[in-house]
């Protein structure tokens, strides 16, 4: 039976976009383990519920000291038949092939022989479908990875307000980029500040502990009691069950909408710099909303950090989405569900 080697180290909302593939080849015959790092392993092992082999490595900027990692990873004492890198970085593929000892088919552009083989990026039509070019021989059936909660997940969870609101809404105010320049995904603070106030939800506020002023901006300008605030207060592998007990989603093209698309939560995702019909979930509970502004979409992974994107003090994209746009948004999705 041949062995694969599927791999993928980060980031957050990029390792969730491998779980339809993954679903998908669950019945090919051939024997698949995974290569990531060690935050990410409860995605795969108790979201995805892998069965078979995890190895786990940490990559660090240091291409020595991530060597060292991966072979600590005990893949060495395994034998591949390919290992599939769902990363562009040639060095990177480099390092596997010499590790696993095996064909190496990745993201990329330079070729080595027929040892490392490029397949190229953004080939597919939108950023989930790119890793079905890793198996192009034979159809596959593509299905949709959904979460399945269970009762013990689900049953601590209790939203204390002195209030009694009608919906619940779970809000995510940052860019989940920790690339980013904090501003250049991200609606103004100002523009979620005054769409609340219009609100009559219950607004659980989701976010890493780089969030947590601007978090706490918005709960003081806010009606009291209407923000249940666990900006930096939980782990990322704690916050899943929050989608079973919320309405709906809203926040930015980052790791946490992705979190929302496979718990089947209607999830409503803004996006600026980035462009709707490649980045982002596809599914049918997922909208996307853009502005009609001039300057749209001009992330181009090709340039990393020294693209536009990173460089942009601006923002219009994002500040041309309008308040009423975003709720009127909101207000219908709501309604086509409850």
């Amino acid at each position: 039976m041949k062995h694969i080697l599927f791999i993928k180290f980060y980031a957050l909302g990029d390792i969730i976009t491998t779980l339809n593939f993954l679903e998908s080849i669950k019945n090919k015959k051939f024997k698949i383990s995974i290569l990531t790092s060690n935050e990410y392993k409860f995605i795969y092992k108790d979201i995805f519920k892998f069965s078979g082999q995890i190895y786990l490595a940490k990559i660090t900027n240091n291409l020595l000291n991530t060597a060292l990692r991966i072979l600590s990873s005990t893949i060495w004492f395994s034998k591949f038949d390919e290992c599939w890198l769902g990363h562009r970085s040639f060095l990177l593929a480099l390092l596997i092939l010499i590790v696993s000892r095996s064909k190496v088919i990745y993201f990329g552009e330079k070729k080595f022989f027929n040892l490392i083989i490029p397949i190229g990026f953004q080939k597919a039509k939108n950023h989930t479908d790119e890793y079905f070019r890793f198996y192009p021989d034979s159809p596959i059936d593509k299905k949709i990875f959904t979460y399945q909660f269970n009762q013990d997940e689900i049953k601590n969870i209790n939203f204390e307000s002195s209030i009694e609101y009608r919906y619940k809404l779970i809000l995510s105010i940052g860019s989940g980029n920790a690339l980013a320049s904090g501003k250049n995904k991200m609606w103004p603070i100002e523009n979620f500040i005054h769409l609340v106030n219009k609100l009559d939800f219950l607004i659980i506020l989701l976010g890493s502990k780089d969030e947590i002023m601007i978090g706490n901006y918005l709960q003081e300008n806010c009606k009291e009691g209407q923000i249940v605030n666990l900006i930096g207060k939980t782990k990322i592998e704690e916050i899943i069950p929050y989608f079973n007990s919320a309405d709906i989603f809203l926040g930015h093209d980052s790791g946490l909408s992705w979190f929302s698309s496979i718990t089947k939560t209607p999830t409503i995702v803004l996006h600026g710099p980035t462009d709707p019909d490649y980045y982002g979930p596809t599914n049918d509970w997922v909208y996307k909303l853009q502005s009609n502004s001039d300057c749209l979409n001009c992330y181009n992974f090709r340039d990393s950090t020294k693209s536009i994107m990173y460089k942009c003090k601006k923002n219009i994209c994002l500040q041309d989405l309008s308040v009423d746009t975003v709720e009127n948004k909101l207000m219908q999705v709501i309604s086509e569900y409850k």
